[in-house]
C-alpha cells in the first residue's frame, strides 16, 4: 500500500506546455529509482520511502515551414528547428507556392499556389502527402493574404471578388467560405491577423492610397478603425492580445514604430536609432512582448529587439553591408530568432542567440527569397 506519491513536473518544457507535448505525443519519458529507506517487520520488509527520478524528453519534430524562391518557381519544405530533415513537400517548376502557414494540427500546412492559373489557397496533408486547392478560381480572382484560426479548422483571407477586395472566412471541413467585410468602391480590405484567442481580426483597409489599420469580432461585427494617420505598413499582435505593434510610412519616407494598447487605446512610440530608415516585420515574442524587427540604416538591415520593461532598442545581428532581411519568427520560449537573409549571397535561414548572439546557417541553398513559419 501506499499513502502518497508526489511528481513534479515543470509547467513548460522548452518552451511549451506539458499537456499540449502529451496530446501530440511528443513528450517521452524515462523512470529509475534513485534510492529507497526500508525497515524490517518480523519476516516482511516495509518500504518507508522511495525516490524517482523521472527524466523527460521532448521528441524532435517538425517546427519550420518555408517557401523557397528560385526563378519562376517556389516551392515548400518543412524541417526540423535546427534546419536538419529538410524535407520538400512541392515539386512543381514552373509555379509559385508561397507564404506557407502551420494548421492547427501539426500535421497540415495551409499555403498559396499560382497551380490553377491564380492565386488560390491550397491545404496539404503532410502525412499522406496530398494537396487540396480549398478556393476556386471560378469564385475568386485572387488570394492575397491569409490567416489560420489559433482553434479550429478556419481560415481568414483576403480575397478579389466582385471587383472588391473583401475578407472571407472559410470553413477548411467544408469548404463553405461567408463574406466578413463590404468594401466600397476602390476600398481593399487585406492583410487579415487572428488574435491569439481567436475572437478578433486585424486588418489592414487601403482607399485612395492611405492604409489604416482596423479590427473587427471574428463574425465581423463591432468593425472599428484603430488609426487613422494613412501609413499603416504592417502590423501584428502580441501573444496575450491586449497590445498591437504596427509599422508606418509617410509620403517622405520617415517610418515609426508604434504600440497599441487595446483596453484604452493609448498609442506609444518607440524609441529608434536616428540610423534606422526603414522598418518592416515587427514580431512579438511569445512569453515576455519583446519585439523583434527588421531596420534599414540605407547600408544594410539587421534584426533589433525592443524591451519595453527597459525602453532599449539593440542591434542583435550587426550584419556587414549590403545585406538584406526577408522575415523573422521567435522560438516559443523567446531564447532564439529565425530569420531569413543573403549573408552569402544568395537568400538562407539563420538563427541567433539572444543569450549569447550566437549565429547558425540553417539552410544552404541558393534561392532569392525565401518566406518562414515557425509552429508554436
Amino acid at each position: 500500500f501506499y499513502y502518497t506519491v508526489s511528481v513534479i513536473v515543470p509547467r513548460k518544457i522548452e518552451g511549451e506546455e506539458v499537456k499540449k507535448l502529451v496530446e501530440s505525443n511528443l513528450l517521452k519519458n524515462k523512470l529509475q529509482i534513485e534510492c529507497s529507506t526500508v525497515k524490517s517487520q518480523g519476516k516482511r520488509t516495509i518500504i518507508r520511502y522511495i525516490f524517482f527520478l523521472l527524466e523527460l524528453y521532448v521528441t524532435e519534430t517538425f517546427r519550420l515551414c518555408f517557401s523557397v524562391h528560385e526563378k519562376n518557381k517556389s516551392n515548400i519544405f518543412i524541417s526540423y528547428e535546427d534546419g536538419s530533415r529538410a524535407l520538400q513537400q512541392t515539386f512543381d517548376e514552373n509555379y509559385k507556392n508561397v507564404k506557407p502557414v502551420w494548421g492547427s494540427d501539426r500535421d497540415y500546412l495551409v499555403f498559396i499556389s499560382n497551380k490553377s492559373g491564380a492565386y488560390m489557397l491550397n491545404m496539404l496533408d503532410i502525412k499522406a502527402g496530398k494537396i487540396k486547392e480549398i478556393t476556386s478560381p471560378s469564385t475568386f480572382k485572387n488570394i492575397n493574404s491569409f490567416c489560420l484560426f489559433p482553434k479550429g479548422r478556419k481560415i481568414i483571407f483576403s480575397a478579389e471578388y466582385k471587383d472588391e477586395s473583401n475578407l472571407f472566412c472559410l470553413d477548411i471541413q467544408t469548404l463553405k467560405h461567408s463574406q466578413l467585410t463590404f468594401s466600397k468602391l476602390c476600398e481593399k480590405k487585406y492583410r487579415p491577423k487572428c488574435s491569439n484567442d481567436g475572437k478578433r481580426i486585424a486588418f489592414l483597409t487601403e482607399a485612395n492610397d492611405k492604409r489604416n489599420l482596423c479590427i473587427m469580432d471574428i463574425d465581423g461585427f463591432n468593425y472599428k478603425n484603430l488609426t487613422f494617420t494613412g501609413d499603416v505598413r504592417d502590423f501584428n499582435w502580441s501573444y496575450d492580445d491586449n497590445f498591437i505593434v504596427y509599422i508606418e510610412e509617410n509620403s517622405f519616407k520617415v517610418c515609426k514604430l508604434s504600440l497599441l494598447d487595446l483596453g484604452d487605446l493609448h498609442e506609444t512610440n518607440v524609441n529608434l536609432d536616428k540610423s534606422i530608415c526603414k522598418i518592416h516585420s515587427a514580431v512579438y515574442s511569445p512569453i515576455n512582448n519583446f519585439i523583434a524587427f527588421v531596420g534599414d540604416n540605407l547600408t544594410t538591415e539587421d534584426v533589433y529587439i525592443f524591451i519595453a520593461e527597459e525602453n532599449k532598442v539593440l542591434n542583435i545581428t550587426h550584419n556587414q553591408p549590403n545585406v538584406r532581411i526577408k522575415s523573422i519568427a521567435w522560438k516559443q520560449d523567446d531564447s532564439k530568432i529565425y530569420y531569413c537573409s543573403n549573408e552569402l549571397k544568395y537568400y538562407n535561414l539563420y538563427s541567433i542567440y539572444l543569450s549569447n548572439l550566437y549565429k547558425k546557417q540553417l539552410t544552404n541553398i541558393e534561392s532569392s527569397n525565401i518566406e518562414l513559419c515557425y509552429k508554436y
